[in-house]
């Protein structure tokens, strides 16, 4: 048991110093200045706190902020920041999942490849497939169907501004093509 009498404590370790202020029970490592019940400071080197369940590299976890990119808060599935990052948060509040870098407010994937901007458009970078439900109102654009309903049962074709039912390639403004090859309406 430690018993500190007045307004804190000192302890040096080795060179490292950790910080115990009595009046507000605030630890600090690394900093004297403890504004949180636990505060770490490490100058030009990641501040981060790492979570093992073995010894070893197997099942470990760390979270901080990455020092050597940008300050961005991080969470990673190993025992250093940047490597095998699984949640990215920078300076502008941008979150990315599996993305270090993300550019939009929510992005998910290594490159940006679904993003939600603060205005809350959907977007992605590839050609995937969207599944959308309970949707009454939604607009895609972007690529040569602009809107297209399995495979193609509907398909709106942008840029030739046409319709096809039962295909993706229709001939004429609105297409309507069966398995025969007929058109009824």
């Amino acid at each position: 048991t430690l018993t500190i009498s007045g307004g804190g404590s000192l302890f040096t370790d080795g060179g490292a110093t950790t910080y115990l202020t009595a009046s507000t029970d605030n630890l600090g490592l690394g900093t004297s200045t403890a504004n949180q019940a636990l505060s770490i400071f490490r100058n030009a080197a990641d501040s981060a706190i790492e979570f093992s369940t073995v010894s070893g590299t197997a099942e470990k976890w760390t979270i901080g902020i990455d020092d050597s990119d940008g300050a961005k808060f991080k969470i990673s599935s190993s025992s250093a920041l940047g490597t095998n990052d699984r949640l990215t948060i920078n300076g502008s509040g941008n979150v990315g999942i599996g993305d270090s870098s993300p550019l939009a407010l929510f992005t998910v994937g290594s490159g940006d490849l679904f993003q939600i901007s603060s205005t809350g458009n959907l977007t992605s970078s590839n050609a995937g497939t969207w599944t959308l439900s309970n949707d009454t109102n939604f607009v895609l654009s972007g690529g040569v169907n602009g809107l297209s309903f399995d495979t193609d049962t509907l398909s709106v074709n942008a840029t030739s501004d046409r319709i096809g039912i039962g295909t993706t390639t229709p001939n004429q403004r609105l297409g309507i093509f069966t398995n025969a090859g007929d058109a009824a309406i």
